[in-house]
């Protein structure tokens, strides 16, 4: 209690089915998965309103945050982040081509040089801060790379 920690990524799949759809789902979505997993208020976003003021809080400068949409919730889940400070928000469509995950980030504070405060900081020289950052991102392709995009998205 009361450690705030900052995270570099937080990813997210709150319920996001309407409260009147839930009735209308398949017998086996309806009948076994809990209903606090599916119900996403009367119009599917109330869970991303409740996220977004704190996912932005505790990510450092940087950080990204990815949620899973549902496949008709991409405008008004990007206005959501944007009113809450994010930046960069980018649409990756499933398999099925529907609209699914939502990427936003927090913005990156720069220091006098123009390095990244967290990574710079972090690793002391602006050199072994790219480095790190450029590995970093073949590690992990969804990791958006501040000299060019990387993979997924």
């Amino acid at each position: 209690r009361g450690v705030k920690m900052r995270a570099d990524m937080i990813v997210a799949n709150p319920p996001y089915i309407e409260s009147a759809e839930i009735a209308r789902l398949d017998k086996a979505v309806r009948l076994y998965d809990p209903h606090g997993a599916l119900d996403g208020g009367t119009d599917g976003l109330t869970p991303y309103r409740r996220l977004m003021a704190p996912a932005f809080a505790r990510l450092k400068s940087g950080g990204h945050l990815l949620l899973e949409i549902g496949a008709t919730q991409a405008a008004a889940v990007t206005q959501l982040m944007t009113e809450a400070g994010f930046e960069e928000i980018l649409l990756q469509q499933d398999l099925a081509g529907r609209d699914r995950i939502l990427r936003g980030q927090k913005s990156v504070r720069k220091n006098k040089k123009g390095v990244c405060n967290r990574l710079g900081e972090r690793l002391g020289s602006p050199s072994r801060a790219l480095v790190r950052h450029e590995t970093r991102a073949r590690q992990f392709p969804c990791i958006l790379n501040n000299s060019k995009r990387a993979g997924f998205f």
